[in-house]
């Protein structure tokens, strides 16, 4: 079963679980599950508006993004827009529209098929001003109630950041008020040091559905693992609320298929073919199955169940704390390519084993070739 199926299959199971918890634990849990469905469901090309005084500037600015500008190629069906892909012709990509201050022709032809998902611009601090308000012109929209863009990067080229006052940003915040809900300014330093901060903050800015697709065209590692944390930490979140429900055995298909799903995703995001089944061949790798979960949450809630109430809640930090492991375990084996007896050493006992210690052997599980 693939991602999205799998991911259909589970969202219905908690949502039906969900209709039988205290409202106060079902809205939080449903807020968390949802970012998730967005992320993988409705996953989408990112769209980029590149804005800088010149041609050398917009160059600069593709640079920084993709890398070699000869990666990209024409957007289909998007006049003036250009695709970086993934390394697969099936990946959504990154779409980008580079363009000068002296083009709102193209800009308002291009942004007819929505508008953008975030703005970069660069600058010398001395055109700081008449770039922005060119931004801003490129933004208005004649509809009043436009949603504004919700991040704009702005990068002052002759500058580093320490040198650039609070005045800067004020002037950015002030020109930019009606298009932009944040700015974020940044110095010349971004260009030989910060790149990878850069595309981290990038990421973070950018809708739910689009983040996968970002993080996978633009191939930054630490991109991939911020994004792999917040999934982890969204299903450790959700498990909690699962696991805390009364009911006995009822929760633990949902459990089991949640962490089936969570191993598939950070697979999805390390850029290889992901599925329930290879989620699952994971959890068996590491030693995690129904029967041990079982144990482990029924042993806890009986070691409390003097005190009325704590065993639930014991129950749902023991499924919490497995699905964490479990999530910073296939971090370390998909992401950080870390050999399967140390992603099982982190599993159990929460760290990589010491040098001079032998990692935990068993079986490995198959590693399939990136997409």
């Amino acid at each position: 079963m693939d991602l999205r199926k799998g991911l259909l299959g589970v969202a219905d199971r908690i949502e039906g679980l969900a209709s039988r918890l205290p409202e106060p634990i079902r809205r939080p849990l449903l807020a968390e599950f949802r970012p998730l469905k967005e992320l993988f469901l409705v996953r989408r090309a990112p769209r980029l508006l590149l804005v800088g005084a010149g041609a050398d500037e917009v160059e600069r600015l593709v640079r920084l993004v993709a890398g070699d500008p000869l990666a990209l190629g024409a957007w289909e069906d998007r006049p003036g827009w250009l695709l970086l892909r993934g390394k697969a012709e099936s990946e959504e990509g990154i779409g980008l529209l580079p363009v000068g201050i002296d083009q709102p022709g193209l800009v308002r032809e291009a942004l007819g098929n929505g508008r953008p998902d975030a703005v970069l611009v660069l600058s010398t601090h001395e055109q700081l001003v008449g770039v922005l308000e060119a931004v801003a012109r490129f933004l208005a929209d004649p509809a009043q109630d436009a949603v504004p863009v919700e991040r704009c990067h702005v990068v002052v080229a002759d500058r580093p950041v320490s040198g650039l006052s609070g005045e800067s940003m004020l002037q950015a915040q002030t020109v930019l008020r009606h298009s932009v809900a944040k700015v974020v300014l940044w110095g010349s330093e971004v260009f030989e040091r910060s790149t990878v901060e850069f595309a981290e903050k990038l990421c973070d800015g950018l809708p739910a559905e689009c983040r996968l697709a970002f993080v996978r065209a633009a191939d930054v590692p630490a991109a991939r693992r911020r994004l792999a944390r917040s999934v982890v930490r969204s299903i450790t979140a959700v498990s909690a609320a699962i696991g805390a429900q009364p009911i006995p055995l009822a929760d633990l298909p949902v459990l089991a298929s949640l962490q089936a799903l969570m191993v598939a995703a950070v697979m999805d995001i390390s850029g290889r073919r992901a599925d329930l089944k290879s989620g699952s061949e994971f959890l068996a790798s590491t030693g995690m199955n129904i029967g041990v979960a079982y144990a482990l949450r029924e042993g806890a809630r009986a070691v409390v169940k003097v005190v009325p109430g704590f065993g639930n809640a014991i129950s749902g930090g023991v499924a919490a704390a497995g699905t964490y492991a479990i999530g910073r375990a296939a971090i370390a084996y998909f992401i950080d390519g870390a050999a399967i007896g140390n992603a099982r050493s982190i599993f159990r006992f929460g760290r990589r084993p010491k040098p001079g210690h032998a990692a935990l052997p068993g079986p490995d599980v198959s590693d399939r070739d990136p997409l």
